[in-house]
């Protein structure tokens, strides 16, 4: 799978919650749609499927209901997990671990790991971690060459893009609720 390119529905936000992701050559994958709600947002996961008539057309595959007290719930598919349920490891607070360990419905154990530059990246969990999929941020062309947000999932990863892209969401979410939490703290 190319790298799927985001692009945010708002002019004033970049939280890859709500827009869309394409692939390079622009072919529509994933549409993303969580309004705003001051609490007890969700956000709808679609992806564009073939119809027969050779078009295309918006397929609901999922739903994260965010929730600030209580687990966030997520619905793929048929079923509806808390995030307790599906990654292994929680903590009291969701600030104190990095990492987000969890078994795909591919039976296989995975990670997701946020590391402290804002980096988020999934990991085959095993003796040796093998990179399946990685979140990458814009750059603006001063250090690196201008490129957008990304996602990119590698081959090992596609046979459940899906399921992952939704975990993505989750953890990209838990990664700007780490920045705020943060900065919050330093403007104390």
């Amino acid at each position: 799978m190319p790298r799927l390119i985001f692009k945010s529905d708002s002019r004033f936000s970049d939280v890859p919650n709500k827009g869309t992701y394409s692939t390079e050559q622009g072919q529509l994958i994933y549409k993303v749609d969580t309004p705003f709600k001051v609490s007890g947002r969700t956000s709808t996961i679609y992806r564009s499927m073939p119809t027969q008539g050779g078009g295309q057309q918006l397929t609901k595959i999922g739903e994260i209901e965010y929730h600030r007290w209580s687990p966030t719930k997520l619905r793929y598919g048929d079923k509806e997990m808390s995030e307790h349920e599906i990654f292994e490891g929680k903590s009291s607070s969701q600030y104190a671990t990095r990492d987000r360990p969890f078994t795909a419905p591919d039976g296989r154990r995975y990670i997701w790991v946020m590391g402290s530059s804002n980096d988020v990246r999934l990991f085959l969990d095993g003796q040796q971690k093998i990179l399946v999929a990685q979140h990458h941020h814009r750059h603006l062309g001063v250090a690196h060459d201008n490129s957008p947000i990304s996602f990119e999932v590698l081959p090992n990863g596609e046979h459940i893009l899906d399921f992952l892209f939704l975990t993505y969401l989750f953890v990209e979410n838990l990664q700007e609720q780490r920045k705020k939490h943060t900065t919050n703290k330093q403007e104390l």
